[in-house]
């Protein structure tokens, strides 16, 4: 790993800022990573440890008052590479997390926190899909926000510089400014990345819909207010989840769905995530014992927290241990 250029001039990056990466090159690029299959969560490293160790290492120090958008770091380094696919496996463990507790919750008549609990799910997604696109949106030195992004990602280049904003909304504009404009295999995966299938067209409306059933008065948590409403609430759920075709094309007639549909994004942003992080590990043997240990211990999550009675066996929850070969 080292330092590039320290004083990098925005007319040199601006092109490569907006680079969308398409599936193969995404595969491509991390298909050299090596991640040891007993690597665990105190062992890995972040990209902003990477960053700051390295920055310190520099003479003199690279500090904040160092780094602006006229005068970008720009760096070089495939344990960068190898960090960015590490953090884009943890922020899919915690989607698949919340998405496991949010069944639970909604199950269990806690509509409202399940609701809230959802949009982590999606909101961890977005964040592993950042990754594989080299981005990220972080904090370095002391708690100014960077933004990390690919000067070249398959030449392990990153350009750092500082970004303002609320992180959540930083966060979803970022990714629809990048999956916007890309393409998958699976087609369908194109209601919860592109922009014309979203709400009001604004990138953070799954955000305002988060903070209106916290915050707004006499918005959320209806089920306190009338208890009588949750066996309709719970059955509603249990109904729409089920799923006995295709649970993607499922998925997709629900993501426009008033109720439901982000429940059903949600899951396919999930599902998306695992297809290309699965993807990426059939094409790198460096990685594939330590997916294959990660999928084990998803496994082994499952069926300690969650316990499937018989009417569950066709919901949706049930369905992503089959996408996941688990």
């Amino acid at each position: 790993m080292r330092l590039i250029n320290r004083s990098f001039p925005r007319n040199q990056y601006d092109g490569p800022r907006g680079r969308v990466y398409r599936e193969e090159e995404q595969i491509q690029a991390f298909r050299s990573a090596h991640i040891n299959q007993a690597a665990s969560v105190h062992s890995l490293d972040p990209v902003a440890k990477l960053l700051r160790q390295l920055f310190g290492n520099q003479s003199p120090p690279i500090t904040c008052h160092d780094i602006s958008n006229d005068s970008a770091i720009l760096v070089e380094g495939a344990q960068i590479t190898e960090a960015y696919l590490g953090e884009a496996v943890d922020f899919f463990l915690k989607a698949f997390y919340n998405y496991y507790a949010q069944y639970s919750l909604a199950k269990a008549g806690y509509d409202t926190w399940s609701k809230v609990t959802n949009y982590y799910s999606s909101f961890f997604s977005v964040h592993a899909l950042l990754r594989l696109q080299g981005r990220c949106i972080t904090r370095i030195l002391g708690g100014t926000k960077y933004l990390v992004f690919t000067y070249d990602l398959l030449q392990n280049q990153y350009v750092v510089i500082p970004i303002r904003g609320k992180d959540h909304v930083a966060a979803w504009g970022l990714f629809y400014d990048l999956y916007d404009r890309y393409r998958h295999s699976m087609t369908k995966f194109e209601l919860v990345h592109k922009r014309r299938f979203n709400d009001n067209l604004k990138p953070d409306i799954e955000t305002e819909f988060r903070n209106d059933l916290n915050y707004r008065p006499y918005f959320g948590f209806h089920e306190i207010w009338d208890p009588s409403l949750t066996p309709g609430l719970i059955d509603d759920y249990i109904k729409t989840s089920v799923s006995s075709a295709d649970v993607i094309e499922t998925l997709a007639s629900l993501a426009t769905d008033p109720d439901y549909r982000y429940f059903a994004r949600s899951a396919l942003r999930l599902l998306l995530v695992y297809e290309l992080l699965d993807s990426i590990a059939q094409a790198n043997s460096n990685i594939q014992g330590f997916w294959m240990e990660r999928k084990v211990a998803l496994q082994r999550f499952a069926s300690t927290v969650l316990s499937l009675p018989e009417q569950d066996r066709y919901t949706f929850v049930a369905h992503f241990l089959e996408i996941m070969h688990l």
